[in-house]
This record gives structure tokens, sequence and C-alpha cells, in this order.
């Protein structure tokens, strides 16, 4: 899971960017993608039932994935050190990669 987190974030890495710099923009602009880190977790686990699986650290950027293990939907979001956080992604049919003890894929 820790090497798919890594994969998006190298990914996402220019979208994140991107969120860092304008994040006091969207405070402005009242984005309804961004907002307070609590304030998007908690609108993902009441509108979606989608809690925290995962996270990992991109350039000074925390990288989440939630996921709703029931009905398959899936957010990631990208928090800034100001506690910003903003939808990267999300969508359906979730499907985690298990990987073997010897790091192998298929």
């Amino acid at each position: 899971m820790r090497r798919i987190i890594l994969g998006l974030a190298i990914v996402l890495n220019l979208i994140i960017q991107d969120a860092s710099r304008s994040a006091v923009a969207q405070e402005d602009t009242a984005n309804p993608s961004c907002d307070s880190r609590n304030s998007v977790i908690k609108h993902l686990l009441d509108n979606w039932g989608e809690r925290p699986v995962d996270r990992a650290l991109s350039g000074g950027i925390m990288i989440e994935v939630l996921v709703n293990q029931v009905t398959r939907t899936w957010s990631i979001i990208a928090t800034t050190p100001n506690g910003i956080s903003c939808l990267v992604a999300n969508g359906e049919n979730w499907n985690p990669i298990i990987v073997p003890p010897d790091g192998s894929l298929m």
C-alpha cells in the first residue's frame, strides 16, 4: 500500500505543488474542493463514509487516501503545511493491492 501511495505522490507532484502555491487563493475563493483538513475529512466521512486508510509525505505535502470499504468509493486529498486540504482525485471501485512479503507484484 505504501508503494501505491508513494507512486501516486510522484504522479500527482505537479498538482500538489500547485495546490501548495495557491492555498491562500483557494481560501479566498471558497473553493469547495479545499478547506481545513478537519472539514474535508468530516465532509468525506459524512457524505461518502470514507475514512483515511493511508498517508505519505511528498515535499512537505501530506497525501491521504480515504476509502469506504463497503461501497469502495475513494478520495485522495493533499494537505499543505498551513493545514489546507484539497481534493486531488476521487472515484469508485477501490481495489487495494496486496503486496506479498517478498515485495513482488504480479
